[in-house]
């Protein structure tokens, strides 16, 4: 965020002095910037922010002797 602030900051000045040609390059790597803080917004406000607790997930009875036996072959292993 502070990029887009800092050229933004900068086209106002070279504005001021009558550089436009300056200041259209300026406020267009403004924008630039600006569009990329918004795309990392929405990627933020649309992903599952809540993480997923796997203890709790169910898998099928069938596998049951084999989960409950892996911590064991792992403990082994070392």
């Amino acid at each position: 965020m502070g990029q887009v602030a800092s050229h933004l900051a900068r086209a106002s000045g070279q504005i001021a002095r009558g550089d436009a040609t300056s200041a259209l390059r300026s406020s267009g790597f403004g924008l630039s910037a600006l569009t990329s803080v918004i795309a990392r917004l929405e990627q933020l406000l649309n992903e599952n922010t809540r993480p997923t607790d796997m203890a709790t997930e169910e898998y099928p009875k069938e596998f049951e002797p084999l989960v409950s036996a892996y911590p064991r072959r792992l403990s082994y292993a070392r």
